[in-house]
């Protein structure tokens, strides 16, 4: 996984590949999904603490408390890429 931040948005991608290289400091890497704008030039990627940004996807989310403090959450969500 790696993220971005391109001039709008973050954007989390997950590497689909093993990355290639030319021998001359070239790096091909395949990644889903597709960035969505055009990066600057020398855009910097982070390969440290990837995020994305995310938004419900509908109002249907559950939380149950079990004994002992225990307690599931399940949240629907889609990345938000900021287009309506």
């Amino acid at each position: 996984q790696f993220s971005l931040n391109t001039s709008d948005k973050r954007e989390l991608k997950i590497v689909t590949a093993d990355a290639t290289t030319d021998g001359a400091g070239n790096v091909e890497v395949f990644f889903r999904p597709p960035i969505r704008t055009s990066p600057a030039d020398d855009l910097t990627i982070d390969i440290t603490t990837p995020l994305g940004e995310w938004m419900l996807s509908d109002d249907e989310n559950g939380w149950t408390n079990s004994l002992g403090g225990f307690s599931d959450f399940i949240i629907n969500a889609q990345e938000d890429t900021g287009i309506q």
